[in-house]
């Protein structure tokens, strides 16, 4: 497992996948959609880590084929386990990656490729 520190940026890879805490980081701070030049969206979103209060997550996702959110009011836009799974061998189109909760399903985000930074 990867200790994080402020400053670090990862590349989104099978790496990736197996190495980063990803249940340490449960709640969205800052969510945002981007669409720039008729380009497939990115996604931005900042996640606090629960076990290391003042670092935090910048998850940037690219090329985003999928994005299915939580109906408004419904419920927050909340990770409780996070997962990332490579889907390439499901051969979607344009997209390698999907994030999601399997206690809820949604949200659902599948993109092409990503980082993250910590803050």
């Amino acid at each position: 497992m990867l200790q994080l520190l402020s400053g670090q940026t990862f590349e989104i890879n099978d790496h990736i996948i197996s190495d980063f805490p990803w249940f340490d980081f449960l709640n969205v701070e800052q969510f945002t959609i981007s669409c720039i030049d008729g380009r497939l969206p990115q996604v931005e979103m900042q996640m606090p880590a629960v076990s290391q209060p003042g670092i935090s997550a910048l998850f940037k996702l690219h090329d985003i084929t999928d994005c299915k959110l939580p109906v408004v009011g419904h419920r927050k836009l909340q990770f409780s386990d996070m997962r990332l799974v490579n889907i390439q061998s499901l051969q979607v189109e344009m997209a390698i990656y999907n994030i999601f909760d399997e206690n809820f399903v949604e949200p659902s985000i599948i993109f092409n490729h990503g980082e993250i930074i910590i803050h």
